[in-house]
This record gives structure tokens, C-alpha cells and sequence, in this order.
């Protein structure tokens, strides 16, 4: 069976207020893997497809900053641990993503897309 790709952000907030708000990316997966509640098995979260290629890990990406733009968690930096905001603390994960939320986060990711679109067209034109 191959991997479903899927939002993993209802999994990352659960992971995150188990261990009690602030861990490492390794810890957050390998509790989402542990943890039936999530949804994801262990192979979801590990199986590699190629050499180094883990579809999971797009999806746990992903899924981090779109937390981060709703409030759920820190903006997260690079070798920095996650750590979540008091509207993540206070949150019931099984809530997670309403429709208003999920409105805005494809509100966002229409706007990167133009943004990258006009870019693009811009450099083309140039040439």
C-alpha cells in the first residue's frame, strides 16, 4: 500500500501537546507514528520511496507552516524545536481545521501561487 498524502496537522498538535508543547521534529513524527489517534502508521511516517524520499515529510512540512499561520505554533525556524503558542495549548486537536481555517490557509497558498506566477512572468518577459 502506498503512502496518502494528507494534512498532518491535526497529528502534529496532537503529538505536541502529548510531550507538553515544545519538541523536536524527530520527536513529533516518531510520536504521530506511535500514536494510533493520529491516523498515520509508522510506515507513513518512515518508508522511504527512494534513497532519501519520505512522502511523509512533505506532508509533516507542510503541515508546520500552515500551524504556524492559524497560531497553533511558533513560526517554525530551521534547528529550532517546535513549540506551541497558548491557542495551541488550549486548542482540542480534534477540531483542528475548520473551515474558516482552512480557508485561509488556501487563501495563502493562492496568493504564493500568484505571487510565484507573476514572478515568473515577469522574469519571462525580460528576456
Amino acid at each position: 500500500m502506498s503512502y496518502q498524502r494528507r494534512n498532518a496537522g491535526r497529528a502534529i498538535l496532537l503529538a505536541l501537546q502529548d510531550i507538553g508543547g515544545v519538541a523536536s521534529r524527530k520527536q513529533i513524527k516518531k510520536r504521530i507514528a506511535d500514536n494510533e489517534e493520529t491516523g498515520f502508521t509508522y510506515d507513513d511516517v518512515f518508508e522511504k520511496v527512494a534513497a532519501k524520499y519520505v512522502p511523509f515529510d512533505f506532508d509533516f512540512n507542510f503541515s508546520l507552516k500552515e500551524l504556524g499561520l492559524l497560531g497553533y505554533i511558533e513560526p517554525p525556524q530551521r534547528g529550532q524545536d517546535i513549540a506551541l503558542t497558548e491557542k495551541g495549548r488550549a486548542s482540542d486537536a480534534s477540531l483542528y481545521l475548520s473551515a474558516d481555517e482552512a480557508a485561509r490557509i488556501a487563501d495563502y497558498w493562492q496568493k504564493k501561487s500568484d505571487l510565484r506566477r507573476a514572478k515568473n512572468a515577469s522574469q519571462a518577459s525580460a528576456k
